[in-house]
């Protein structure tokens, strides 16, 4: 059995007062979960305006708190539509990251997920789907 924590989901800032934004605020509470049992992290990223984003540079400040934080924890960030606008612009953004996590979650039920997914698979290991979500490994 895998544990995986979420640590702050589509949440808007301001929605809860122990949201975790900052890549130091979202690595605090992995740390947190980690020690409370969870076997690995599922984050949505955030730009410096606290707003989720899929750009390169907010990726990689993210990954990099992470793996400081919790080196050797399987790591899953969001790729939610919504996110980025358009499909066109979220495969550009993905396509873009360098810092890479260990799985990415896909919405099967959104327009342009198969692209998202053809994108990360050889640059990932491997593809879990369940139900309407998938998390590409």
């Amino acid at each position: 059995m895998l544990l995986q924590a979420a640590l702050n989901g589509a949440r808007p800032p301001g929605e809860h007062r122990s949201l975790p934004l900052t890549p130091e605020e979202q690595a605090a509470s992995a740390v947190e979960s980690v020690a409370a049992g969870a076997d690995a992290i599922h984050a949505h990223v955030r730009g410096l305006d606290g707003k989720e984003s899929l750009a390169a540079a907010d990726i990689h400040r993210l990954v990099r708190a992470m793996r400081l934080a919790l080196p050797g924890t399987p790591l899953g960030l969001s790729t939610g539509a919504w996110i980025a606008g358009s499909g066109a612009e979220r495969e550009r953004l993905v396509a873009g990251w360098s810092d890479l996590p260990d799985f990415a979650s896909v919405n099967f039920d959104e327009i342009g997920a198969a692209s998202v997914t053809r994108l990360l698979l050889p640059r990932l290991r491997c593809a879990h789907r369940a139900g309407r979500h998938a998390h590409v490994t």
